[in-house]
């Protein structure tokens, strides 16, 4: 099956101290998923394509996410997010059981998701300290 995703999600900073050194970075993420179906296909264990009956398809979802981010650097993300649909790619009643029997969570879409991100630019903090130690202009007068 091929989503088209559209995460809203809220973060938060985390601020603790460790050996009573502060550290804060450290983020939680939540929030909610909105999916389209696009596409989709089935292939048995014999690699031959079948048909799906599009009527066993719910063609959106949505999803509840959670997770973790760390910032390594201010550009350099590392995060670890899962999100698990609260309306079933599969609808119930009309998919026989024998297709979803085996399954975690009889159908509904599951994501385990790593990722490492790059953030161009300055973090918000970093330009408003910037901001904050530039020399203020000084005004010399003209020679007449």
């Amino acid at each position: 099956l091929n989503y088209i995703d559209v995460p809203v999600i809220f973060r938060h900073k985390l601020h603790m101290n460790i050996r009573r050194k502060p550290m804060d970075r450290l983020e939680i993420e939540g929030g909610v998923s909105f999916d389209r179906l696009i596409s989709y296909s089935y292939t048995d264990g014999t690699n031959y394509p079948r048909v799906v009956n599009p009527n066993t398809l719910n063609s959106t979802t949505g999803s509840l996410l959670a997770g973790l981010n760390f910032n390594l650097t201010p550009h350099l993300y590392f995060t670890l997010r899962y999100s698990n649909s609260f309306i079933p790619a599969l609808k119930r009643n009309s998919v026989p059981a024998a297709f979803y029997r085996y399954a975690y969570n009889s159908g509904n879409n599951q994501v385990v998701l790593f990722a490492v991100k790059y953030v161009f630019g300055l973090p918000k903090e970093l330009r408003q300290k910037n901001a904050d130690n530039a020399a203020p202009p000084t005004d010399t007068p003209s020679p007449q």
